[in-house]
């Protein structure tokens, strides 16, 4: 029988671009590797709506649910929740480690959300920030 020696890195895979991309050159699928794959996961997670698969209604963390509130204290902990919520759910290569929310300014319609995460099999630690549009782009 053959032996196969595992990698770390196995355990967090490779995974398709989304939405697909293809090679120009070799017609090939492009794909992201390790980091970039669980960073891809996290930001599909955060930007997808409940009901929006249809195959599983449940997937998704919903935040366009909370883009009409008004920037409270408890709006933003509805967001944190929610990020934590999803993210507990749907990513078990990951640890979360903190979820914040910070807004810049009150009148420009955005919230940053900044997630620190460990890797779980490399227990190493990363940080996303994720922009959350809460209002129209002024021109």
């Amino acid at each position: 029988m053959q032996n196969f020696k595992r990698n770390e890195n196995d355990y967090i895979g490779v995974g398709w671009t989304f939405p697909p991309i293809f090679d120009k050159c070799g017609g090939r699928l492009k794909t992201y590797r390790q980091e970039t794959l669980i960073e891809s996961s996290i930001r599909m997670i955060l930007s997808t709506a409940f009901s929006e698969r249809i195959a599983n209604p449940e997937f998704g963390c919903d935040l366009n649910e909370v883009i009409f509130y008004n920037k409270t204290t408890g709006v933003r902990r509805n967001i944190i929740s929610r990020v934590e919520m999803a993210l507990l759910t749907y990513e078990p290569r990951i640890d979360v480690m903190t979820v914040d929310t910070v807004s810049e300014n009150e009148n420009s319609g955005q919230i940053q959300i900044y997630i620190d995460y460990k890797i779980r099999n490399t227990n190493t630690r990363y940080n996303l920030v994720f922009p959350l549009y809460l209002e129209e782009a002024n021109f």
